[in-house]
């Protein structure tokens, strides 16, 4: 029998809501993630989780799928899609460019 290492991701509250673009409470986020075998140990706004061994298998490495394991929960139809605000500023032509 293979032993898998153990995988261990920290996230936050907030990076998860910036990314989905919703306003989840960390219960509801640890709750979600327990729903669905992670371990996961909360300190505020900061969350320690650890993978199940049959999710360690390049399913869940990083704190991506861990957002995306949490969006399918909530339900993507329910996240209301926006586009980025990003400021832009006009740019001043060249006096030869004018031309």
């Amino acid at each position: 029998m293979i032993k898998k290492d153990v995988v261990n991701i920290d996230i936050t509250v907030s990076h998860i809501n910036n990314v989905l673009g919703v306003s989840l409470s960390s219960d509801r986020v640890v709750s979600i993630l327990e729903s669905l075998d992670f371990k996961v140990v909360a300190s505020g706004n900061e969350l320690n989780v650890t993978v199940p061994s049959y999710r360690a298998t390049k399913d869940v490495e990083f704190d991506c799928d861990l957002i995306e394991e949490i969006g399918r929960i909530i339900g993507f139809d329910n996240i209301v899609p926006l586009s980025p605000k990003n400021e832009t500023k006009a740019i001043r032509l060249s006096p030869a460019k004018v031309m």
